[in-house]
């Protein structure tokens, strides 16, 4: 089963002189006691209560901004040739920002005839994040924050109790066009996460790792969704296009 609710604010900035825009803010929590069809995790819904597992679910972000806002830039006064060689330009940009999603921690495996991984038990006392300049991001879980349970027992470390980084970037793109005809051409030059912001993945889960709650991706390819090139939180990267519209 599972539970969401939001607050959608949405602000639209209808076009004047050139310029237009929109702006989205969404406040959201999203809870559930499973949130895909088979993961090993659930294993914890033969050794407990089923309630147990309810909690954040894995896609629960709960502060998510997105603005986009276009400039038809006007053609410098002059001669009709300067105007048409200088004119049908626009710019467009795309901000981005979100907070972070949940991290399921792992403990122990179990045994036979269970097949999958449940959570530690919680220590009391121990701050549950650090900050650590030598880790990616500047920030860790701490490891003696948590403790093996024992075989085959479910841990009680909340499902999803903890969360990864947040992530933002800003895109920009220049395009020009071109009436031919009946139709335009347009031209388009796109600048994909322009100030080259760092935005890693969840950090690692396992207490059994070496790395535990160090961040060992960049977000875009720990998304699992389109190609990383594609995804939000990758390195700088650019496009040329050509439309016909």
């Amino acid at each position: 089963s599972s539970d969401y609710k939001a607050l959608q604010v949405q602000y639209i900035q209808r076009p004047l002189k050139g310029l237009q825009g929109m702006a989205s803010y969404t406040l959201s929590h999203s809870t559930d006691t499973g949130s895909t069809s088979a993961t090993g995790n659930n294993i914890a819904l033969t050794l407990a209560d089923i309630d147990t597992n309810r909690a954040d679910s894995d896609f629960d972000v709960r502060h998510n901004f997105a603005a986009s806002l276009t400039y038809a830039i006007p053609a410098p006064p002059g001669p009709p040739l300067v105007q048409k060689m200088l004119g049908g330009f626009s710019v467009d940009t795309l901000v981005k920002a979100r907070s972070g999603s949940p991290v399921d921690v792992l403990g122990r495996g179990t045994t036979a005839p269970y097949n999958g991984t449940l959570r530690p038990n919680l220590v009391p006392g121990q701050p549950l994040y650090i900050d650590d300049p030598a880790v990616p991001g500047g920030r860790r879980f701490n490891a003696a924050a948590f403790t093996l349970a024992p075989v085959n027992v479910q841990g009680d470390v909340p499902r999803n109790f903890l969360r990864g980084f947040g992530a933002h970037q800003v895109d920009l793109a220049l395009r020009r066009e071109i009436p031919i005809g009946g139709v335009r051409l347009q031209l388009r030059g796109e600048v994909f996460n322009l100030f080259n912001t760092v935005n890693f993945g969840n950090p690692t889960a396992s207490i059994n790792s070496a790395l535990f709650g160090q961040a060992t991706t960049m977000l875009n390819r720990s998304l699992n969704g389109l190609n990383a090139l594609y995804e939000m939180g990758g390195p700088r990267s650019g496009q040329l296009a050509v439309k016909l519209l």
